[in-house]
């Protein structure tokens, strides 16, 4: 088992940073859902994509993890 212990972080990490960016996905495709609702209940026009990732606080924002 020793033998395989860099192979092994090797895959650990990166399966850890697919798994970070996937979560930050669904974070963002809830944001599109609730944006898309919005506009439903508001009877308004679409926000494009841009002007919803501007509005959503650096913190919260899957780019910034």
């Amino acid at each position: 088992m020793e033998d395989l212990k860099k192979e092994y972080v090797l895959l650990f990490n990166g399966v850890s940073e697919v798994i970070a960016e996937l979560e930050g996905l669904v974070q963002r495709l809830k944001l599109l859902q609730q944006a898309a609702e919005n506009c439903y209940l508001d009877n308004s026009e679409p926000t494009t994509v841009v002007e919803l990732e501007e509005t959503v606080p650096v913190e919260q924002h899957p780019a910034a993890t």
